[in-house]
């Protein structure tokens, strides 16, 4: 594009031909002038894109690679699309470490926080742009579990870390960084209810949700909000929700919901729906074809996506490619995806290959970090 050309166009006109650029273009249109620069980076033009990216929210894909270069691969598809690998493309960030092994949180409005140790950053895959945070000061021994939560009101993330002795030992530890603040370091404190976080986090309407082991192990369903930066803990509705044993925590239809592994035999997907008054509704789905389709493999139901559907990843995989599946409740239809072929030009999807791969749904892309 002739960027004299561009520079005449009206800035809605301009905007909204910028609209249309992928992250990395963007990266480069930043450099083209100052004043594209200044289109991309300012408050409306982010609002924008996020919004327009909202509209073809995408799976992600994280691995660390155990072989070659050792990078930090990330792979994104657009997930309510069929078919569901048409529109995938891969972006390969290389981290100079010898042995990374990466621990992504939850995505939020494109940005991803990844730690690994006392090492945190928060990336944005898309414009491939990272910012380093402080190391976090606790024992390199000690358990160490970041979740990445985001304020709308204020729009302002925070990471948290919860920290404690090696082993399952409950703590009250914590940790909290501001990203935007102008203090570049943690903020340390310790929470009221002594916890051990068991599960990834959910970030919704300015709160973390993550489920956790009490002292006596029993589990417990932590709130921490974001602006106030105050823990509280969500009663679960009954003693047979265990994050040690089969449940986890899901975004179901914009709510948050415990949801258990689907019964093999039976196809039933058990789950506890987290209503808007603060009530549990217990819901049961049965999924046809659900033993034929599996092989008896254990899968993880990671939530819901924009089609309603239900997504579940196969909670191992060695040998093969992860395997996605879609259900619809309303068709009964019931989706089967390989993910093999987004690596077609990287070594095979499998854990010979890389380690500790994690699927997140929902991302999107915006211009967060540029």
């Amino acid at each position: 594009m002739d960027n004299s050309n561009f520079e005449t166009l009206p800035e809605d006109l301009q905007k909204e031909i910028l609209l249309w650029l992928s992250p990395k273009s963007l990266v480069k249109f930043t450099l083209v002038s100052k004043k594209c620069a200044s289109i991309i980076r300012g408050e409306e033009f982010k609002a924008l894109y996020m919004r327009r990216s909202m509209t073809r929210p995408r799976v992600l894909i994280v691995a660390n690679e155990s072989t070659g270069e050792k990078s930090l691969v990330f792979h994104t598809l657009y997930q309510e699309e069929e078919p569901l690998l048409s529109s995938c493309h891969q972006q390969p960030m290389r981290i100079t470490n010898n042995a990374p092994r990466f621990i992504a949180s939850q995505p939020i409005l494109g940005l991803i926080c990844l730690r690994n140790g006392s090492e945190v950053v928060i990336h944005n895959p898309g414009t491939k742009n990272i910012q380093t945070l402080p190391k976090i000061k606790a024992p390199s021994l000690s358990f160490k579990k970041t979740f990445f939560g985001y304020d709308g009101v204020t729009e302002v993330f925070k990471v948290l870390c919860i920290t404690g002795p090696r082993g399952f030992k409950p703590s009250r530890k914590c940790h909290v960084y501001t990203m935007g603040s102008g203090k570049n370091s943690w903020r340390r404190f310790k929470c009221r209810k002594r916890h051990y976080p068991s599960t990834e986090g959910l970030c919704k309407e300015g709160n973390l949700y993550y489920g956790a082991q009490s002292i006596s192990r029993k589990s417990l369903l932590m709130r921490f909000n974001v602006r106030s930066e105050e823990f509280s803990v969500i009663k679960l509705p009954n003693q047979q929700v265990n994050f040690c044993r089969g449940w986890n925590l899901v975004n179901y239809n914009g709510k948050i919901a415990v949801a258990k592994n689907v019964d093999v035999d039976t196809g039933d997907l058990q789950m506890w729906v987290l209503d808007d008054m603060g009530e549990w509704l217990s819901e049961i789905i049965t999924i046809p074809r659900w033993k034929e389709t599996t092989n008896n493999c254990t899968y993880h139901f990671k939530g819901t996506i924009g089609t309603g559907e239900l997504v579940f990843i196969a909670r191992y995989f060695v040998d093969e490619s992860p395997i996605v599946l879609y259900y619809n409740k309303n068709t009964k239809n019931l989706r089967r995806f390989t993910l093999e072929e987004l690596f077609k030009d990287l070594p095979p999807l499998n854990h010979s290959s890389y380690h500790n791969i994690q699927i997140f749904l929902n991302h999107i892309d915006s211009t967060w970090l540029m």
